[in-house]
């Protein structure tokens, strides 16, 4: 009997993972790579099964791992996608944008710069799923990719709350990788 596809799966290491990603991205395959980085933050917070993160499990991610990931995206993109690039993207809406402005209008400002967040009619927009993503845009929209793994909601909307998180974490990890 042939293991289950989701067992083969979860047996490959983050090691091994994190080369895939780098082969894909060399490749220029954004979506799979995309699809490879949520793996591996995925099973870096042991929540492969459940499928998604919270703020909780993204405190919780080692700092090696979220470094190399965002290193491979970087050096694959001349600098133009990765979580550091997102970072840079946020820290200059809040440096830039006005003090009036809400969190979430800052938030909304953040998922329109990476065209995470399409206007509608009306004034009205909302973020896309990753179904809408235009995979092709990734070498031309810096900060674009990669998208975070799903969030609780299961709707595949992008939460920029769980890219923010990243961020942050991101952050984190580099502040203790100088002292």
């Amino acid at each position: 009997m042939a293991p289950h596809p989701s067992s083969i799966e979860s047996s490959i290491s983050i090691k091994d993972r994190i080369i895939q990603l780098s082969e894909l991205l060399t490749e220029k395959k954004w979506k799979e790579a995309d699809e490879e980085t949520s793996k591996i933050l995925l099973q870096a917070a042991s929540q492969e099964e459940r499928g998604w993160l919270q703020r909780d499990d993204i405190e919780q991610l080692d700092s090696d791992i979220l470094l190399k990931v965002d290193e491979i995206w970087l050096n694959h993109s001349q600098n133009n996608l990765g979580f550091s690039v997102q970072k840079f993207i946020w820290e200059q809406i809040q440096k830039n944008s006005n003090s009036h402005l809400s969190y979430t209008e800052k938030k909304k400002e953040f998922a329109k710069q990476l065209r995470w967040y399409v206007e509608k009619k009306g004034g009205k927009g909302e973020t896309i799923t990753k179904a809408q993503i235009v995979w092709s845009f990734a070498a031309q929209i810096q900060g674009y990719l990669p998208t975070p793994p799903p969030a609780m909601t299961g709707d595949n909307v992008i939460k920029v709350c769980v890219t923010l998180a990243l961020v942050e974490r991101l952050a984190k990890c580099k502040q203790q990788s100088i002292n």
